[in-house]
């Protein structure tokens, strides 16, 4: 079960699992404008700690959350700390890469699927 992190009237930047490890969240499938401000606020939250953010759900990505999350990286790498962005959608691919953002400069790796045979 997902315990939703908002104020109300704002809207959710991404959520955490109420059973998870701290340092682990979700982000939303929305990432514009409106979900700036609180995905900025989730981050910083849980700054001083090793993050591994899931972006599997994201279904449009807008320059304000962009940024915030080139940010946090550069913070958690500044920290000496990890911050890793993992099952990144085809969707948060083609919007940082639109926005001229590569994968690794938000901690993303995309999944490995081993060396092919053939």
């Amino acid at each position: 079960m997902l315990q939703e992190l908002q104020s109300e009237g704002e809207p959710v930047a991404f959520a955490v699992p109420s059973d998870a490890a701290h340092g682990e969240a979700t982000l939303a499938p929305v990432l514009d404008v409106r979900a700036a401000k609180p995905l900025h606020a989730e981050l910083l939250a849980l700054r001083g700690d090793t993050v591994i953010v899931d972006g599997a759900q994201v279904e449009r990505i807008g320059a304000q959350c962009a940024a915030i999350l080139l940010s946090a990286a550069r913070s958690w790498e500044s920290d000496g700390q990890e911050f890793s962005l993992v099952n990144p959608s085809d969707a948060l691919c083609r919007g940082l890469e639109l926005l001229g953002i590569g994968l690794h400069e938000v901690g993303g790796t995309l999944p490995d699927f081993g060396e092919a045979t053939v």
